[in-house]
């Protein structure tokens, strides 16, 4: 299909940083003949971690059925089947999703199951799986020690942990009737909300 790249086996051993294979009684011819992933530059890849996605013209039944196969012989495979990268045991579950007419399913396999997987006509294309980050943490050294309790389970840090979206997006809604908004630590963001009680406004915002 149009726009798939072979994810050959050097290419991933060189990205994983791999120099030797751990367990020389695995079948590597399994694990590393490539495949077939629609995202092949992916950083952080999760090593044989996929995920299968299915053409949306092909009715639930037919998925279903394909999908019922392929738990079948991944739970069947994937006994005692330790990886040669991580030296860990594949995990012999598979877990659908569906969400509206988007149909996949996330899985482990070496890559000889992918490419069988990839052979049937019901899928659309299948991706490595990885490590998604967000954000980056950082550290307020010095802070306050109310600010700093919040990220520690214990008392006596003086270092406030966040990620660097710094609680953007965040709005919080306080009640009080003590409370300056126009003092500089509010940096303009603190707004009179609504009264729930008499003429004085007891409910401000803070973006």
């Amino acid at each position: 299909m149009a726009g798939r790249l072979l994810l050959s086996a050097t290419l991933l051993l060189s990205y994983l940083g791999v120099s030797a294979l751990p367990n020389p009684a695995v079948r590597l011819d399994d694990f590393f003949i490539g495949v077939p992933v629609s995202n092949p530059d992916i950083t952080d890849a999760i090593p044989h971690a996929f995920i299968v996605v299915y053409n949306n013209t092909f009715p639930d039944d037919v998925v279903e059925a394909q999908q019922a196969s392929i738990k079948a012989l991944v739970a069947k495979r994937n006994i005692n089947k330790r990886s040669p990268l991580t030296g860990k045991l594949l995990s012999p579950s598979v877990k659908s999703i569906k969400i509206n007419q988007w149909r996949a399913m996330a899985l482990e396999a070496d890559d000889k199951m992918i490419n069988e997987i990839y052979a049937n006509e019901a899928v659309s294309y299948i991706e490595q799986d990885a490590v998604i980050r967000l954000n980056a943490r950082l550290i307020q050294n010095q802070a306050t020690t109310g600010l700093a309790r919040i990220s520690h389970s214990e008392p006596g840090s003086r270092g406030y942990i966040f990620d660097s979206s710094s609680g953007e997006g965040i709005t919080a809604y306080v009640v009080d009737t003590g409370v300056r908004i126009t003092h500089r630590e509010f940096q303009g963001r603190a707004t009179f909300g609504a009264n729930f009680v008499d003429d004085v406004v007891r409910l401000f915002v803070c973006l």
